[in-house]
């Protein structure tokens, strides 16, 4: 098959921005490709930012390849289907080859050497059957190889064949000037460079730089942002765009916000780890917020720093907080992240539809009313009759489910389908079936306006930040960045009240991450003190924000107080987030949580909505989650 000449772009070792660039190029074709093969696993993430722009999902719409085979392969979402380079090997053989040049010159000859790599799979490829095989092209050659008017039944079996096969030894060759030259560090040398990743040892064992006057914060939103300004008691200035913020000392704290949107954040923080050697010290990233779902991914690499180690956190700056807060940031014993705040969940009901429906709005009847899931469903069965939703949309208890299951996802190459999520995928269909949701999904708009004046939904389940920073802003009638006040009289605000409900879980939290490579450590080393530590300010911030802090003394004692919220009607409701944190097990936690979850969940809202039968979304479930993680062997159903 020849390639015609448009659909192959010349691009450049290494750079995202330009390989992000001719990605739009390929798109902008009249026919867009449907395969795209980038020059370095590096690069492709600027094909990862530019499809995501555009819309297009990896692999369904676009399939996506890549070349060297590092670590950043691995953990970018969906996997990148690549060729992996033996770079320790090159390096042995490059060093030898130097050697003996060095103490033999006169006898030693230009010589090629061939190094054996290997395919790794990925989610990146849609998988085929065999096809037929196309004419043999170079992958080495800095471009773009894109397969027009060819579905990836005839290409991904093609490049499985070369790359396994008479790739395999072009793949390999290798002179000594190209070794040398990525020993070296050139930005225009052999991919071999590209495969080692930022090591935390490598941070520590380096002679101390001086302390940086840049302070460099990456996040996905401005959660954390409001909580740096508000109660970092060095915070001198912050700018009005709030893109900065001046410390007392001159230090210059930069803000990059980068919203999660198909796993946006994730993808350029991944591109800017991977990048962090090399980057100027002003523009190395400090601090760098991680969440529950994926934390796993980060503090189980050689890019987030030991906050005892590394950073100088102490047993003793570390005692006050909630013990699954730090072993879910913990890899081997070593703490690697920390956090201000502690999020078991609970319900949240409004007051005046529970009066309508079990006729009182009282908590602690109305948890007698739904302390168990078949008391939840009769309930839910009450309010249909009087013209109530139970439940917004088919996620809504999705986590109270995944949070009690009882082993964790994988085992080995074994993925096992807990009985608990086939609990959650046979209420959720009963209650699609019999009108108990509103058929939304989490974040969409119904979903938010199901919390909102107009909605008729029973109740919602929230943990701790969802209280203050999603639920409370969609019961405004009038938003506060219109004028609106958070008071009673301004749409449904005082109309909530919370109770633990079914069972205890967890939902979310925010992790801050040291990334290797800072030289600011003294300042990550205050921030996490004064800012996930400090027991005072925990309880400021709790006072101030409803938010429950990672601080058991200081919760207890607001849980014992006579504190109240005027949001949910008067509740102290710290008592019981004090009572569900105490519940909260962490140990089932995973690695895959994040994208087995996502995959489960997508795959069975086919079946609520009766566009596919309970087979076919398991079957789908499968598939997806093989593309997604190719490792992942088996999947094991409850009997």
């Amino acid at each position: 098959m020849k390639v015609p000449e448009q659909y192959v772009r010349c691009g450049v070792y290494h750079d995202v921005d330009r390989c992000a660039e001719e990605t739009r190029a390929l798109l902008a074709l009249p026919q867009r490709p449907t395969c795209i093969i980038f020059p370095d696993d590096f690069s492709a993430l600027g094909g990862y930012n530019a499809l995501a722009e555009a819309g297009l999902s990896i692999p369904e719409d676009i399939s996506v390849m890549g070349y060297d085979g590092i670590y950043l392969s691995r953990v970018v979402k969906p996997s990148l289907v690549t060729y992996q380079q033996n770079t320790k090997a090159l390096g042995r053989l490059a060093a030898d080859k130097l050697i003996e040049l060095i103490e033999h010159p006169r006898v030693t000859l230009p010589e090629q050497i061939r190094v054996s790599g290997k395919l790794l799979d990925g989610g990146s490829a849609a998988s085929f059957d065999e096809g037929p095989q196309l004419p043999a092209r170079s992958f080495f050659e800095n471009e773009f190889f894109t397969f027009d008017g060819k579905t990836m039944k005839e290409v991904y079996p093609y490049v499985k064949k070369i790359s396994r096969r008479n790739f395999l030894l072009a793949s390999g060759v290798v002179t000594i000037g190209a070794a040398l030259a990525a020993c070296g560090g050139s930005s225009s040398t052999s991919a071999a460079a590209s495969s080692a990743p930022a090591s935390s040892a490598a941070a520590s064992d380096a002679p101390a730089s001086a302390e940086g006057k840049v302070l460099n914060i990456w996040c996905w939103n401005d959660e954390f942002q409001s909580r740096f300004n508000d109660y970092y008691p060095e915070v001198k200035e912050i700018a009005a765009d709030k893109s900065t913020t001046t410390l007392k000392d001159g230090t210059l704290v930069k803000w990059t916000i980068n919203a999660n949107e198909n796993n946006n954040y994730q993808n350029k923080l991944d591109e800017a780890l991977l990048n962090q050697d090399s980057a100027a010290d002003d523009s190395k990233i400090d601090i760098f917020l991680i969440e529950a779902d994926y934390a796993l991914k980060y503090v189980d690499s050689d890019y987030v720093l030991d906050v005892k180690k590394d950073i100088g956190l102490t047993d003793s700056d570390l005692a006050g907080q909630y013990q699954y807060t730090k072993d879910i940031v913990s890899v081997d014993g070593s703490q690697r992240g920390t956090t201000w705040q502690a999020t078991p969940g609970l319900f949240a009901y409004r007051r005046s539809i529970a009066k309508a429906v079990l006729g009182t709005d009282d908590p602690t009847e109305v948890q007698s009313c739904l302390s168990d899931w078949d008391k939840f469903n009769d309930v839910a069965a009450k309010a249909a009759a009087k013209g109530y939703k139970m439940l917004s949309g088919f996620d809504d208890a999705y986590r109270t489910f995944s949070n009690n299951v009882s082993a964790p996802w994988v085992s080995g190459t074994t993925v096992t389908v807990d009985p608990n999520l086939m609990k959650w995928v046979d209420q959720t269909k009963e209650y699609t079936d019999k009108g108990y949701n509103n058929k939304s999904s989490l974040w969409d708009s119904q979903w938010a306006s199901d919390q909102g004046p107009t909605g008729k939904v029973f109740g919602f389940f929230y943990s701790t930040w969802g209280i203050n920073f999603t639920l409370l802003g969609n019961s405004l009638a009038t938003p506060t960045s219109e004028g609106g006040k958070e008071e009673v009289g301004n749409g449904i605000y005082g109309d909530y009240a919370v109770c633990e409900g079914p069972q205890p879980y967890y939902w979310g939290g925010t992790w801050i991450c040291g990334a290797a490579g800072s030289d600011n450590l003294e300042t990550i080393k205050d921030v996490m003190l004064k800012l996930t530590c400090d027991e005072a300010i925990m309880k400021q911030i709790t006072m101030d924000t409803q938010d429950y802090t990672n601080n058991e003394k200081a919760m207890n004692e607001i849980a014992n107080s006579d504190f109240k919220s005027d949001f949910l009607g008067g509740q102290n409701h710290i008592a019981l987030f004090a009572e569900a944190a105490a519940k909260i097990d962490m140990s089932n936690a995973g690695p895959y949580d994040q994208g087995l979850n996502e995959s489960f969940q997508t795959a069975f809202k086919d079946y609520f909505t009766g566009n596919v039968k309970e087979d076919a979304a398991k079957a789908n479930f499968e598939t997806a989650i093989k593309e997604k993680y190719p490792e992942l062997t088996d999947v094991v159903w409850p009997a």
